[in-house]
């Protein structure tokens, strides 16, 4: 992948994939993601050569390219400051340690509680007929009670997305504010802040999109007379709600966060 030019960069919005959900299916904004527009042209490299572009081992490759050529791009940018990467100075930082964290550890629990419960949910929807392998947009028209069947499944898809990407971006805020690290937490700078700041907001954002799943989901299994769905629904609002509270008390400084592109 060649360096891009400034005059490529200018239709872009700088940094806007830093802090999104990477759902660019959903996105409204992926003509203003360079990584959404590079993603697009590497795939279409590899349709042009026959190849399945999702291949696990094609993607490993792309990623090990695009390594080698970040590495690169380091390498050259120190060389034109003046910077040499192999003389750095020894400053011992120790690994941060996120796992110990409560609000890491609820949302890990959130995670494998959801893990179990989405299957308990795929299955109930199949049996009214419905394939989740396919888009919840093309369910037969034949189907009685269609618009909520689509509905439901969308809830689904929204819980599936999320479940993971929520324990991720909650262990990457602490990660940046060097949880563990006590020697030397006050060197935190403004990027430390950032970071933890957009990855936490990113993780609100998400837990707030399952809520509202949840409890549609909840409805819904009151409404065909689910009572082991209701009352295991009514266990992960209990748990995501306490998520949220905590990310709000942990993290406060997302409330304020502007994600480039998406609150401006």
């Amino acid at each position: 992948m060649a360096k891009p030019q400034k005059s490529d960069l200018d239709k872009y919005i700088s940094g806007i994939y830093n802090y999104c959900d990477r759902w660019c299916e959903r996105c409204s904004m992926t003509e203003k993601c360079y990584l959404y527009a590079e993603d697009q042209k590497r795939i279409q490299v590899h349709l042009k050569k026959g190849e399945d572009p999702y291949d696990m081992d094609i993607v490993i490759k792309d990623i090990e390219e695009n390594f080698k050529n970040t590495f690169k791009m380091i390498r050259d940018f120190a060389e034109e400051e003046g910077i040499d990467l192999d003389d750095l100075s020894d400053v011992e930082y120790k690994e941060p340690v996120p796992e110990k964290h409560p609000v890491f550890q609820l949302a890990h629990r959130y995670f494998m509680m959801a893990n179990k419960y989405l299957k308990k949910i795929r299955d109930t929807i199949q049996e009214f007929g419905i394939d989740l392998s396919k888009k919840i947009q093309i369910f037969p028209s034949t189907i009685e009670h269609v618009d909520r069947l689509k509905e439901v499944g969308n809830c689904y898809e929204v819980i599936l997305w999320y479940h993971t990407l929520i324990s991720a971006k909650v262990y990457r805020a602490l990660c940046s504010t060097r949880f563990g690290d006590d020697e030397n937490k006050d060197e935190l700078d403004e990027v430390d802040i950032y970071d933890s700041d957009g990855s936490a907001k990113v993780a609100y954002i998400s837990i707030i999109k399952s809520l509202a799943a949840l409890r549609d989901l909840h409805t819904w299994f009151e409404e065909i007379d689910n009572k082991e769905l209701q009352d295991e629904t009514l266990s992960l609002l209990v748990v995501v709600d306490k998520l949220r509270r905590m990310v709000d008390s942990v993290f406060p400084g997302h409330k304020d966060f502007k994600r480039p592109g998406f609150d401006d």
